[in-house]
């Protein structure tokens, strides 16, 4: 095409429909890839679509809406830069990670399980909810993403 036309194309590809009903889901992947490629400044190319991760999601909405949410989850446990409340946010995140397995937890920290049950423990007073609710785990977990996000 630039040979010929002196023009340059570029295409976005979605996936594939198995029926009518998903071609309209995968010309907005088509369109969302398309745009991912522009984004990335690339010139004359084909760019499939990609299933976006958590990161990448977060990174769409405001830094205002980000902190907000971050503060509204871990609020007592960053309004303070006490070192134990870091040390409780390690111990959570950790915890959470190896999916709510306290051997586990104690093991990749170094402390004894007891600390983290401690720990643990104290977070949860400090937040006034449980890490075991699935709702609280799954804001606890984002909010510790966005903390990295937004370089807190």
């Amino acid at each position: 095409m630039k040979e010929r036309f002196d023009r340059i194309i570029s295409f976005g590809v979605g996936n594939l429909s198995r029926n009518f009903s998903q071609v309209k889901n995968s010309y907005k992947e088509a369109i969302d890839a398309l745009e991912s490629g522009l984004l990335a400044e690339k010139k004359g190319f084909i760019q499939s679509y990609k299933t976006k991760d958590i990161l990448e999601i977060l990174r769409i909405i405001s830094e205002e809406d980000l902190s907000e949410f971050y503060q509204n989850v871990l609020g007592p446990l960053v309004s303070d830069e006490k070192q134990e409340n870091n040390t409780l946010l390690q111990t959570a995140f950790v915890y959470l990670e190896t999916h709510n397995q306290i051997s586990e937890t104690a093991k990749r920290l170094f402390v004894h399980r007891n600390t983290v049950i401690y720990r643990l423990e104290k977070c949860e007073e400090l937040i006034g909810r449980s890490l075991n609710d699935p709702e609280t785990s799954l804001q606890f977990r984002l909010a510790l993403r966005i903390k990295n996000v937004l370089n807190l």
